[in-house]
């Protein structure tokens, strides 16, 4: 009983918004393996192809990790807590940046979509698309373990 009213207490006033950001349209999508179309594309063509596309995508990685530290960083100012899912879902629409939920006071909202709309435009020229949704009971929050008393 104590634990639970603890815990109540202590999520009192807040609720959890779920953030995920994505990549759009980021160069280095191609497959390692892709290589130059063209009939009669020479082996040093396909190599140097090869090597334009690995770094294409270590480029892309370094842009979605520093994406995504900038966003978290932006949304952890104003939050009480955050829980992050160290490796975001895939998306049809794009490369996933982050996905967390963060608990914010109720009437938080505000400042919470003011901060995702800035880091919109910060990140718009490198297609990074933000999806928030809440507000939602605080799921990730709850810190209470069952414990089954058989009197």
């Amino acid at each position: 009983h104590a634990s639970l009213t603890g815990e109540l207490a202590r999520l009192d006033g807040a609720a959890e918004w779920g953030v995920r950001a994505y990549l759009t349209g980021y160069p280095g999508a191609g497959r390692p393996n892709d290589g130059p179309k063209a009939p009669g594309a020479t082996g040093i063509e396909w190599m140097l192809h090869r090597r334009d596309a690995a770094t294409a995508r270590q480029a892309a990685r370094q842009a979605r990790e520093l994406a995504a530290q900038d966003v978290h960083e932006v949304l952890t100012r104003h939050a009480r807590e955050c829980a992050v899912r160290p490796r975001p879902r895939g998306d049809a629409d794009g490369v996933p940046v982050l996905e967390g939920a963060y608990l914010f006071d109720r009437g938080d909202e505000a400042r919470l979509r003011a901060d995702a709309g800035a880091l919109a435009r910060r990140h718009a020229e490198k297609g990074l698309r933000f999806q928030v949704t809440g507000p939602w009971p605080p799921y990730h929050f709850v810190r209470l373990s069952e414990r089954i008393s058989h009197g």
